[in-house]
């Protein structure tokens, strides 16, 4: 089976990758990785500096430094990719946990949509979610307050270091019965941190993509819904 992964930013997402694959080595898999941004030169990055809050993305390039992007400059570019790869590929995988409804392909999956299907599934009284950026704020409260009614949310950079991941930062989510990591960024060490601080249950991004694609692989069941509907449950 042939996998796409495409990143917001710029290709190879090891960093990525290299937490997912292994949790697929048992299957026969070609694998081919594009992002927005290769071949791109830094002049042409900071035209795609974000015009606003709401506007703001954050990744990775190949270099390892993060960049925050414009959502609304990068989107055609990522349109055009999905267009490319879903004729090369059996599943195409975005590795951003951004919404992203207009990007629509039956090949493609969006982390999003896993974790959304997921939180509705565990109908949790109160939700945490962990955001790269403060100004994405607002907007993760839209995001997340479509599939559950009461959020925490704690801002915590993905590219940094490990050591600033401080309990009196996080530990407010340990309030919470279920938290959301909402960004590819996030690690499984990421994760084993927060457990230690908050001591609650977590969904994190590379994770419930993983055990996807090994449901898809195994299976040969390539039905992905795109493009969810989310109904509120509450």
């Amino acid at each position: 089976m042939r996998l796409a992964f495409i990143t917001i930013g710029q290709s190879p997402r090891n960093d990525v990758l290299n937490e997912i694959l292994p949790k697929l080595q048992v299957y026969d898999v070609m694998v081919v990785e594009r992002g927005v941004l290769d071949d791109v030169d830094e002049k042409t990055i900071e035209m795609v500096i974000p015009e606003s809050k709401e506007d703001t993305l954050i990744t990775r390039l190949r270099s390892g430094a993060s960049v925050k992007l414009s959502r609304k400059k990068i989107l055609p570019r990522l349109i055009r990719l999905v267009e490319e790869l879903e004729k090369k590929a059996d599943i195409v995988v975005l590795l951003c946990t951004d919404e992203f409804p207009e990007l629509r392909s039956s090949r493609l999956i969006k982390p999003f949509e896993l974790m959304a299907r997921e939180v509705i599934r565990r109908k949790p009284k109160s939700l945490g979610v962990v955001i790269p950026l403060p100004e994405q704020e607002r907007k993760a409260r839209d995001k997340w307050g479509k599939v559950a009614k009461n959020i925490e949310i704690v801002p915590f950079p993905p590219y940094s270091s490990l050591d600033i991941m401080t309990k009196d930062r996080l530990e407010k989510l340990g309030r919470t019965q279920l938290v959301v990591m909402d960004c590819i960024g996030y690690s499984f060490r990421h994760k084993k941190i927060l457990i230690e601080i908050a001591e609650t249950s977590i969904i994190l991004p590379r994770e419930i993509l993983a055990r996807e694609l090994e449901r898809i692989i195994s299976t040969g069941n390539r039905e992905h819904k795109s493009d969810l509907s989310i109904i509120c449950p509450f």
